[in-house]
């Protein structure tokens, strides 16, 4: 991932956290949804996240889902003995 890239994503994310702070939470989710697209941060998911939660969308807030384009690896559990499983 370029440098480039990286940088213009965090500038996506901050328009969308100002968007949000706005009540714009539709486009925040967009925005955010762009930043993640261009370059998947922990700051756009989480905010991405919280932006659904103020919706009252929890299931889309707690869903973890690759970013388009990503080889995002699958959700897992861990179980008793520690060991994951799908």
């Amino acid at each position: 991932m370029s440098t480039h890239a990286r940088e213009r994503a965090i500038e996506l994310w901050r328009e969308a956290y100002r968007q949000q702070i706005a009540g714009d939470l539709e486009g925040a989710i967009e925005t955010y949804r762009r930043s993640i697209a261009m370059c998947p941060t922990a700051e756009a998911h989480t905010f991405l996240g919280w932006t659904y939660s103020f919706q009252g969308r929890l299931e889309e807030a707690t869903a973890r889902r690759p970013s388009p384009g990503s080889s995002a690896p699958s959700r897992r559990r861990a179980t008793s003995r520690g060991s994951f499983r799908s």
